[in-house]
């Protein structure tokens, strides 16, 4: 009888209670190690991790000719304590802006129309990834190019550090920006590495004609 009665709760109740949840996670943190900011243990091991992402703030500038972050409320604490008597309150957001505003990912949709989109790109592809920084300031051409060896490119996040960041937040940072040059773009496509990311506005020239930007392969 016990041991029906006990099947019937775990049918009833496959995951534990959010009580239960809280009391777990309490009693992990309780013992787990005590970590800097910004930095996880894993394992026996420290991860840190680099928080890349600018903040997006409403009408703050973004790529030009795109519309600018609205970022509003549907309702506001002050609105929804009707809803609780006065007792409570809550806050539910409105958050409208192009995809391509600050720090963003391009997924291969992005050039091709049958390639995967942001959606169906693993996590495992974009965070996690052992980086490489290049650091590479532009030429009087603007274009960024640099050596290195592929297999040591290879599966790696590499990101190419020109120093344009420094303009955020001022017009200076969409007036003509260094890009990777032809040269820099056969290497990293031999090399395949999981992710490339700048610091700049674009990886290519958008200020040339359109045909000869760059076009990356498909896969």
């Amino acid at each position: 009888m016990e041991e029906q009665e006990n099947d019937r709760r775990s049918r009833r109740a496959p995951f534990p209670s959010a009580a239960t949840q809280v009391r777990a996670a309490a009693e992990d943190q309780a013992h787990a190690p005590r970590c800097r900011d910004k930095t996880v243990m894993k394992g026996a091991f420290e991860v840190e991790y680099a928080e890349l992402s600018h903040e997006i703030t409403t009408g703050m500038q973004v790529y030009p000719d795109l519309p600018r972050p609205q970022i509003t409320a549907i309702v506001n604490h002050e609105q929804s304590r009707e809803f609780y008597q006065g007792k409570a309150e809550f806050y539910l957001g409105r958050i409208e802006l192009a995809a391509n505003s600050a720090t963003y990912i391009d997924s291969p949709f992005h050039r091709y129309p049958e390639a995967p989109d942001l959606s169906q790109i693993p996590l495992a592809d974009v965070a996690g990834l052992p980086g490489i920084v290049v650091d590479d300031r532009a030429g009087a051409d603007r274009a960024v190019t640099f050596d290195a060896e592929p297999s040591g490119l290879a599966g790696h996040a590499v990101l190419v550090r020109t120093g344009w960041d420094a303009r955020w937040g001022t017009d200076a940072y969409w007036e003509p920006a260094p890009f990777l040059s032809a040269q820099a773009l056969d290497l990293l496509v031999r090399s395949r590495p999981r992710l490339v990311g700048t610091d700049a506005w674009n990886i290519d020239d958008i200020f040339a004609p359109r045909q000869a930007r760059a076009q990356p392969p498909a896969g």
